[in-house]
């Protein structure tokens, strides 16, 4: 007999609770992620070094200060459209297209994108941040 784990372990639905999470943030004015709900002790987001909040952010307080940053740079952000996932064992592959707007320059962008998600015991591990186009992104970003 082979025992299901709960839905919350599978890396979906996981990921989903996340996504879930993430949008309200941005939603909500002044409101504090609930990182411990959802991300690793251990867990590590990368993102290209070309963008305003490239880099590596260690742990849900490294998390915290991305979301701080990206709370700067866009007024608006999330996906256009549900995103499609694509899981293999620990690891979801999100396809999406975002919906942004640029705070300092209102300008929207809406760029495909693609992200590499690993899971560990019901909570994000890693995720690793591939965008179609960052210098469209950038431009977006600048004002004239």
């Amino acid at each position: 007999m082979t025992v299901q784990a709960p839905a919350t372990s599978n890396p979906i639905a996981v990921l989903e609770r996340f996504i879930q999470a993430e949008v309200e943030y941005f939603a909500a004015e002044d409101a504090d992620f609930p990182a411990e709900e959802h991300l690793d002790p251990e867990f590590v987001l990368y993102e290209p070094e070309s963008m305003p909040y490239g880099g590596e952010w260690h742990g849900r307080d490294g998390f915290r200060r991305f979301l701080k940053v990206m709370d700067q740079t866009w007024s608006q952000m999330g996906p256009l459209n549900p995103p499609a996932l694509i899981e293999h064992g620990d690891t979801v592959v999100v396809l999406a297209t975002l919906d942004a707007r640029a705070r300092g320059t209102e300008r929207v962008i809406q760029p495909p994108v693609c992200q590499v998600v690993r899971v560990r015991n019901g909570l994000l591990l890693e995720a690793r941040m591939f965008y179609w186009d960052t210098a469209a992104i950038n431009n977006a970003l600048r004002r004239e």
